[in-house]
């Protein structure tokens, strides 16, 4: 028992710096045989230092302008998850695994998530605001 106690100690403390960072890790069907998905956002040590430099120099320049337009609305995060789906090699998307101690499954892929203050940003838009008005 005292075994089982220690193993999940570790595994907390271990996982815990991860969860902190904004790094998320999850296979799709719970299981390594399926889809697995490396979750970060763009402000993250793990896209800056290791992603970014894998895009080309039209990629960056992209890159750049949309995550300062997503500071003040999410939505301009979700055309970058298409190109990073189909820019990032496998090979980097392990090398990065490795990097976050994550176990890396073919395939497997990264993808920018929003916090919760941004979620709020997005459902409290203007946009909400007018269709309230008009038919709430």
């Amino acid at each position: 028992m005292k075994c089982i106690n220690l193993n999940f100690f570790l595994f907390f403390f271990a996982s815990t710096p991860l969860t902190l960072l904004g790094v998320k890790f999850y296979c799709l069907r719970g299981n390594l045989q399926s889809p697995c998905v490396v979750e970060l956002t763009p402000y993250e040590t793990a896209f800056q230092k290791v992603v970014f430099k894998l895009l080309n120099s039209v990629e960056q320049i992209f890159f750049n302008s949309y995550i300062r337009f997503s500071k003040r609305h999410p939505r301009y995060l979700f055309p970058l998850n298409t190109i990073l789906k189909y820019s990032i090699q496998q090979v980097h998307v392990k090398n990065l695994c490795q990097r976050l101690n994550y176990r890396y499954v073919t395939p497997t892929y990264i993808q920018f998530y929003t916090n919760s203050d941004m979620i709020k940003d997005l459902f409290s838009s203007p946009l909400k605001r007018t269709l309230s008005n008009r038919f709430g």
